[in-house]
């Protein structure tokens, strides 16, 4: 089948490189950059769950449409919650294939982590938990349901209305403060035992989940306005760069972040310094955050990047 559909999609002016199993599939999707990528499920090697999972834990956020034979709800949900941008299963209409891979095209690949974090409080969608830093919160479905969609709409006001619309259904037959309820439970599993702060109500309108003023990884903060570090108490000087690299990381706490993005969000597009200048601050940050405290902040993700871990 993959012959046939390279065929096709060339006579349609696509350019097209074809692998037939997933660990060749994951080096092709990792290595070189594509506008769009056809994964089957059903691949030997790695399935094409997991070639996706690696693929958006290294940062590669190319529209992805999954292809294959198996049905049901529950597989789109997984390859949703995974990252991928549509799904279409076997039988299926050619010209629709084509439709479908023009539209990812012209939306194009924006950033986006699979883990939603704001501050120290994080969402995995595709294994249906949350932390805070290290600590599991246990949530019900529809605790977990408002969680995501707030953090789905980070610094956003959403009304109650749109809540309702989303987590519960348009029909929903339930008490008028239903909302107000769920916001309530949830401030108290993911803000009063870190005393932290972080749905904010909008008095008439609805609510909003803000980012901390100052971003926490562990012991160490960084304090945005202040433009300050600290390892609990204890003050860290850092140069310009050294700061926006470190803020960079806080920002993307527990997200794999890769050379590339670390250059076009700290220096610039076309920064024409060493290749090794990432490993060159990072080894500075390093001295400077972890080795007085014996402590080990930054991970290294051994041919992808870095993990700030806390």
């Amino acid at each position: 089948m993959a012959k046939t559909l390279s065929i096709g999609l060339k006579a349609e002016g696509f350019v097209v490189v074809s692998v037939g199993n997933g660990i060749d599939g994951l080096h092709e999707a990792t290595e070189n950059r594509f506008d769009v990528v056809v994964l089957d499920i059903m691949l030997p090697g790695h399935s094409g769950y997991e070639v996706l999972r690696r693929m958006r834990a290294r940062g590669v956020w190319t529209p992805v449409l999954m292809l294959t034979a198996k049905g049901g709800e529950n597989n789109e949900t997984d390859a949703f919650d995974l990252g991928a941008d549509d799904y279409l299963t076997k039988p299926f209409s050619f010209p629709v294939l084509v439709a479908r891979l023009r539209a990812l095209i012209r939306r194009g690949a924006p950033e986006r982590p699979v883990v939603l974090t704001v501050g120290s409080l994080s969402l995995d969608p595709a294994r249906h938990t949350v932390h805070r830093d290290s600590t599991p919160i246990e949530l019900t479905p529809r605790e977990y349901g408002v969680l995501e969609f707030f953090m789905r709409n980070k610094d956003v006001v959403v009304t109650k209305a749109e809540i309702l619309r989303n987590v519960w259904d348009a029909h929903n037959e339930g008490p008028d403060n239903v909302v107000e309820v769920y916001v309530g439970y949830l401030r108290r599993k993911i803000d009063a035992p870190f005393d932290t702060n972080t749905i904010e109500t909008i008095r008439g309108v609805g609510y909003r989940l803000q980012r901390p003023a100052v971003l926490t990884a562990g012991t160490l903060s960084l304090d945005p306005t202040q433009q300050t570090v600290h390892r609990g108490s204890t003050p860290i000087v850092l140069t310009p760069r050294e700061y926006g690299v470190l803020e960079f990381f806080m920002r993307n706490k527990g997200v794999v972040v890769t050379r590339v993005e670390i250059l076009r969000n700290v220096w610039d597009a076309h920064n024409e310094g060493p290749d090794n200048v990432v490993e060159v601050y990072v080894g500075y940050l390093r001295r400077k955050i972890d080795v007085p405290f014996d402590t080990n902040t930054i991970e290294t993700i051994r041919g992808v990047g870095y993990r700030l871990i806390g």
